[in-house]
């Protein structure tokens, strides 16, 4: 499973999810979990998120900028971050594995891939 953190330079948001997030799905998953942290503040990385978000159908204007964006594989991508979401992500990628529903908690900053 790869999971790309689209981050932005002075966010203190986004250095508390790539540590926090990273602890987290390795303690769960492994090395089955690959981590990118992309900063798109880099020429390239920027080009990329934008690729990205204009990829997901029904993307809200208001969620453009909004960072930390976390992509979990082609699963689902989450806007923003807060200090219970390390556990949800966990959750719903293994109700998503199981083949079961995903969670409410982030149902309101989370759009589903694939």
């Amino acid at each position: 499973m790869t999971v790309e953190i689209y981050t932005i330079d002075f966010c203190p948001i986004c250095s508390r999810a790539e540590d926090s997030l990273k602890k987290s799905l390795t303690k769960e998953f492994g090395s089955s979990v690959l981590i990118k942290n992309i900063n798109i503040d880099e020429k390239d990385n920027e080009k990329e998120y934008i690729e990205f978000i204009d990829s997901i159908q029904g993307f809200a204007a208001n969620d453009r900028n909004v960072f930390p964006l976390i992509k979990i594989d082609d699963l689902f991508t989450i806007v923003g971050y807060d200090y219970y979401f390390d556990e949800e992500i966990i959750n719903d990628i293994i109700r998503l594995n199981k083949g079961s529903h995903l969670g409410k908690r982030l149902e309101r900053c989370r759009y589903l891939r694939g």
